[in-house]
């Protein structure tokens, strides 16, 4: 965001610009057999912040790609959502939304930016909007919208639960940066939602994390996952209970969103086994 948003304030011009390309969209992955599960932040501040011609046309390409997965979760959802939604065919959707003294100026501004699709049936969802951030006019600017973490429950037919969370932290590399994230991580792992122990069960952790694998704030995070998947700063994590065998059939970067926003889109594909002994 920090690029971004110094664009407009400092009038330093040249921020991203998406590129053209034909795109492939894989088939959609469905049942319970397997799960596709896609990660992507979206870019999607307005225009007038960004000196972009077209966000809308390539959020909208986005939301047609992003049509072949079972879970979905966007970062930076903010201004152009219309254009994610009006072609989005999961019939799940929550989005992470607080009241805060700048949404009186700007509405889109109450927004997390995080959006939550599935095509699994919902039964509740939360949002839990970090207490801690830093930087306005620079060091990422990360105050100016209330990052925080989403989290939604899904269930499927065959009785097994998915917990969906999906976060953004705060960028940047200073060391006051750093403090904000390691207060914004302690509060991410309190929201995070405790296992189901007597059904078969799925956390799904995703998000634009800004660390990447080697930091030892994102090793943490990572330890005792079962399936980590990432690309620069982006991951995609999955914990099972012991009602539940996952095996990762493939994961890593989306290629058919390259050219689409300013990150690479992440995915990854589960081949989930319920254990029948927890139908008895």
């Amino acid at each position: 965001m920090r690029k971004l948003f110094v664009c407009v304030l400092v009038a330093m011009l040249g921020c991203f610009s998406p590129e053209e390309g034909e795109r492939h969209t894989a088939p959609i992955v469905s049942g319970d057999g397997e799960i596709s599960i896609l990660s992507l932040n979206v870019a999607g501040l307005p225009d007038f912040l960004t000196d972009e011609d077209n966000p809308r046309d390539r959020l909208g390409s986005i939301s047609l790609e992003a049509n072949s997965y079972i879970f979905v979760g966007y970062q930076e959802d903010f201004y152009y959502h219309w254009y994610l939604d009006q072609t989005a065919t999961a019939p799940e959707m929550v989005r992470g939304s607080i009241h805060t003294r700048l949404s009186d100026v700007w509405s889109w501004l109450s927004s997390s930016g995080l959006t939550t699709m599935s095509r699994w049936k919902q039964s509740s969802s939360s949002f839990h909007a970090y207490s801690t951030c830093h930087g306005y006019l620079w060091n990422s600017n990360d105050c100016w919208v209330p990052k925080g973490v989403l989290c939604a429950s899904y269930y499927s037919s065959r009785g097994i639960v998915v917990d969906l969370c999906n976060t953004h932290l705060e960028a940047g590399g200073s060391s006051q940066d750093r403090l904000a994230r390691a207060g914004q991580i302690a509060e991410y792992r309190k929201a995070l939602p405790k296992s189901v122990k007597d059904i078969p069960y799925l956390l799904i952790e995703v998000g634009d994390f800004n660390m990447r694998s080697k930091d030892s704030f994102m090793h943490e995070l990572t330890w005792g996952k079962d399936i980590v998947v990432s690309h620069e700063k982006d991951f995609i994590m999955v914990t099972s209970n012991e009602h539940l065998d996952v095996t990762m059939v493939r994961g890593g970067m989306a290629t058919q969103f390259e050219g689409l926003s300013d990150h690479s889109a992440v995915e990854l594909v589960l081949r989930l086994v319920p254990h029948s002994s927890a139908f008895r």
